[in-house]
């Protein structure tokens, strides 16, 4: 082999290994383009999810309040009626009172 073939069978290498690196490297840019492609579906899919979950713990702090401002009423109200039973008992207690000392004092 004479060194003018030598020289264009070592460039030809050359250019074989530049053309294999560059379609290394494009496959490479590919691959790494679709995991930035699934790496930003995935980002939007937490966000949606992460929207949900804020949705829901809004939600749940609505019934929460809901329900803590219903049983403060209900509170108010068992307070109202022991209020109104504790009174009508005492009027039932002093008009037997009543009646007791006007029969006591008809018959003394």
């Amino acid at each position: 082999m004479t060194p003018d073939q030598r020289l264009d069978a070592i460039l030809s290498r050359l250019g074989d290994m530049e053309t294999g690196n560059a379609q290394h490297h494009a496959r490479v840019e590919g691959e790494m383009a679709r995991i930035g492609d699934r790496i930003d579906t995935l980002s939007e899919r937490v966000r949606i999810q992460n929207g949900r979950v804020t949705a829901s713990e809004q939600r749940l702090l609505e019934i929460e309040t809901k329900a803590r401002i219903e049983e403060s009423r209900e509170v108010e109200r068992d307070d109202k009626r022991d209020f109104v039973r504790e009174k009508s008992a005492a009027l039932v207690t002093g008009s037997f009172l009543v009646v007791v000392g006007a029969v006591l004092g008809y018959f003394l």
